[in-house]
């Protein structure tokens, strides 16, 4: 069992790592993804990677069964890119 101080930290590192990637792989593509209604379809494997992508959907369903907490944090980091499908990356 993790403590709180350990769940924070792993919570701070994704924030931290899905803060990074969206700076470098989503924001200069931002106006092309809002134009066009398009996402690269090469970044959603790096998505899930990420733990991003069902952030609190069980594991038994696929999902990284992280918690509100962690949907939070990616969702404050990620800046609110659209990824496609009405779904956003934050915001």
């Amino acid at each position: 069992m993790q403590t709180a101080s350990a769940d924070r930290a792993a919570l701070g590192e994704l924030r931290e790592a899905v803060r990074r990637f969206a700076a470098a792989e989503i924001a200069p593509l931002a106006r092309r993804i809002d134009r066009e209604d398009w996402f690269p379809r090469e970044l959603w494997p790096r998505l899930g990677a990420l733990g991003v992508l069902g952030p609190t959907v069980p594991e038994a369903y696929g999902g990284a069964d992280l918690g509100d907490a962690a949907h939070a944090g990616v969702s404050r980091e990620g800046g609110g890119y659209r990824v496609g499908g009405g779904y956003r990356l934050g915001g």
